[in-house]
């Protein structure tokens, strides 16, 4: 199976694959430059990660907003020149104070939003240049993502929930082995027992 990109807007980024090292960074605040150094990307000196362990790689990473109104004032940034790799196997805590631009680096990452400028490259791929059907179909079946707020559909069983993204997919040959999947799934995080519940049913933790 091909590596994937895991986002947890509680934790980290991860990419599937071997097990092992931890990182942890600080991200870029809402303030133009100077910067606190608390909000300056600090990227411990460690392991340098090499072109063919590369799953995911930002390269000048920059969001900038402009306040309604004031198309012609100066660019708020909320991130500015985020460069970083991320090995498969490799997990990178995203840490730092409120209003940082942590969830918006994970929405860039998860090609929810886009940059203002800088490169996002997944497996050697540009997310950027794609379009939003690309997109999608990248975050269908090659993304996961955990939400800090868990958008499950309340009248759905917990299976059903976790079946839903296959259901864009015109593979109907493959429902019966999706389905086993999902249970296998559920059986790992210990909700082998939860799969006819629904959402509010749950509790927070095993909502995530």
């Amino acid at each position: 199976m091909p590596d994937r990109l895991a986002i947890s807007t509680m934790t980290a980024i991860a990419g599937r694959g071997r097990p092992g090292r931890v990182r942890e960074c600080l991200t870029i605040g809402l303030h133009p430059p100077p910067l606190p150094d608390e909000f300056i990307m600090d990227v411990p000196e460690g392991r340098i990660v090499s072109e063919d362990e590369v799953l995911l790689e930002l390269q000048n990473v920059s969001k900038t907003y402009h306040s309604p109104g004031e198309e012609g004032s100066a660019a708020d940034y909320v991130l500015r020149d985020i460069s970083l790799r991320v090995a498969a196997g490799e997990s990178l805590a995203v840490v730092g104070p409120s209003g940082s631009g942590k969830s918006t680096l994970l929405n860039i990452i998860g090609t929810l939003d886009r940059p203002s400028a800088g490169q996002v490259l997944f497996q050697g791929r540009n997310l950027v240049d794609m379009d939003e059907k690309q997109r999608a179909r990248l975050r269908n079946r090659e993304i996961g993502f955990v939400f800090q707020l868990h958008h499950l559909l309340a009248q759905c069983s917990v299976l059903e929930n976790v079946l839903l993204p296959t259901l864009v997919r015109d593979q109907p040959d493959q429902r019966g082995q999706l389905e086993q999947r999902a249970r296998q799934l559920l059986g790992r995080l210990g909700l082998e027992h939860r799969l006819h519940h629904r959402p509010g049913q749950l509790s927070g933790g095993e909502r995530q």
